[in-house]
């Protein structure tokens, strides 16, 4: 993606005063919008709660909205759930299955098929300064064909975790059996019999184990809920309030990191009592949360079974017909699973250089603290909330200082010591090294980056206006509500209720105070 042109930051945050030109205000009353298309690419969650919340925002006003998706359907929704979900789902914690069925009901009920095209992949994102509009090339993945497309804002949402990678062995894709990825999986594959290695980082082992041993939510709690929206209330706030109060196990030595290793360590114990020999091998030496929770249900359940082989080593080569291990071991082979991690890339809520440009999940996303959709429904609001100062106030563009960005950065680097993420392990926050730079997650707790999101710092941004005044936008001394009949007395709100002996002038509020 490029920015084109140069000086896309005007001085102090405005663009240049064009010399000498005599000013002539807008014959346009103030609160008439102007017209803006918005581009998502992706459609994934962060996709379909765009559609929801343009509706629910914009409705009525001159906005446009279009996303494009390079897969063939909406809604990918990540292997399983591992916080408690929708109460009517099969189970408390479900699988990519229903996963999916579930958001695609969503994208269905929100009507994101009349905004998204699929199959489509955008391929070139160029700023133009003079239109002040991004121009996109879009591969239509079916035909080959490339279209193009503009914007004056654009919103990746593309994802964290978007593009799966086969592990770098040598001899890979030499393998004459069946080759499977956990990010691409193909359930109709016949396994049965099959002599099978899974590559596996813990994180990701997670999603292919056995998950036969959920609680279910019961009739009557489900009729109770349905029947009465404050019950259902409280019931979503009492486990999202506990899932938020757990960000101090995430904080090096804190009491409740050693008292939340010591009793994890007791589960895996217990849990791997079948094959005790795996206990030194699969218990970690580093902080818990480092990376992903390996204890997850099913998992080390599967590793004890007595058809399964766990090898702590390293694969030297792939050959046709099976791997050549580091100490030079052949195991023969009919089928490779490989859930061994993506490429990350550098992202963020919004780049230095690059104006009406918005990001979801990017660098520093809370991909650690809980339950995800309210912290990209955050991401959204922050793009909407710059799109209507863009509609409304005669802003051209808008830009993140670089400045603010290196301050940020300044903190975050910081501040993640105190945290288990930079411990001594191998983990895709960083990039997959041991001790390298942490890109993410967020610094703080899962309220923390609500609170940070919720009100943009816009002193941190540049603007740059659509002319050389920035109160043209106040126009010719009257409001929209004026010109279209609108409510003239908005701002008398209802005061509180009085009896008759307090009605008096010093009690009663006419106006507002």
């Amino acid at each position: 993606m490029t920015a084109n042109g140069t000086g896309i930051n005007g001085v102090n945050g405005a663009a240049p005063a064009q010399a000498h030109q005599a000013y002539q205000y807008s014959k346009e009353p103030l609160g008439n919008p102007r017209p803006i298309r918005i581009v998502v690419i992706g459609c994934g969650v962060s996709g379909i709660a765009a559609v929801k919340m343009f509706k629910d925002r914009f409705h009525n006003l001159p906005v446009e909205l279009a996303l494009y998706e390079r897969n063939k359907s909406v809604g990918e929704p990540g292997s399983r759930t591992v916080t408690q979900g929708n109460p009517y789902f099969s189970r408390v914690y479900v699988g990519a299955p229903e996963l999916y069925e579930y958001f695609k009901g969503r994208a269905d009920a929100y009507g994101v098929p009349d905004y998204v095209r699929l199959e489509h992949k955008v391929t070139d994102v160029s700023w133009n300064e003079k239109m002040g509009q991004y121009g996109l090339k879009i591969e239509d993945l079916a035909t080959g064909k490339t279209i193009t497309d503009h914007a004056e804002v654009v919103i990746n949402s593309t994802g964290i975790l978007n593009a799966w990678k086969w592990p770098d062995i040598p001899g890979i894709h030499t393998f004459k059996g069946t080759l499977l990825h956990s990010a691409n999986y193909d359930t109709s594959a016949d396994l049965d019999g099959k002599v099978i290695a899974t590559f596996i980082t813990p994180e990701l082992a997670l999603d292919l184990a056995p998950k036969g041993r959920d609680t279910v939510y019961s009739r009557e709690e489900q009729d109770k809920w349905a029947e009465d929206p404050e019950e259902f209330l409280k019931f979503r706030k009492r486990a999202t309030h506990i899932l938020n109060t757990g960000f101090e196990v995430i904080v090096k030595d804190s009491k409740e990191q050693k008292e939340t290793l010591a009793m994890i360590k007791k589960q895996m114990e217990k849990r791997l009592s079948k094959k005790k020999e795996l206990i030194p091998k699969l218990i970690p030496d580093f902080a818990l949360g480092c990376r992903r929770f390996t204890p997850g249900d099913g998992y080390l359940e599967a590793l004890c079974e007595d058809n399964v082989t766990v090898r702590i080593t390293d694969i030297k080569e792939i050959v046709p017909d099976g791997v050549i291990t580091s100490d030079g071991e052949k195991v023969e082979l009919d089928a490779l699973i490989c859930a061994t991690g993506f490429n990350t890339g550098y992202l963020g809520v919004s780049v230095a250089k690059f104006p009406n440009y918005f990001m979801t999940t990017g660098p520093a996303a809370p991909a650690a603290h809980g339950t995800f959709i309210p912290c990209i429904e955050a991401y959204i609001k922050y793009a909407f909330d710059a799109v209507e100062r863009l509609m409304r106030e005669g802003i051209k563009s808008i830009c993140v200082k670089e400045e603010a960005v290196a301050d940020f950065q300044e903190h975050k680097d910081n501040i993640v010591h105190d945290f288990v993420w930079t411990s001594t392990c191998r983990s895709w926050y960083k990039n997959g090294t041991v001790d390298g730079k942490v890109w993410g997650p967020w610094p703080g707790s899962g309220p923390h980056f609500l609170e940070s999101l919720a009100h943009p710092r816009w002193e941190d941004y540049d603007f740059k206006y659509r002319t050389g005044n920035r109160f043209q936008y106040l126009g010719n001394g009257r409001t929209i509500r004026e010109l279209e009949g609108g409510d003239l007395s908005w701002f008398i709100k209802k005061g509180p209720k009085h009896t008759r002996e307090e009605l008096t002038p010093s009690t009663v509020s006419i106006n507002g105070l």
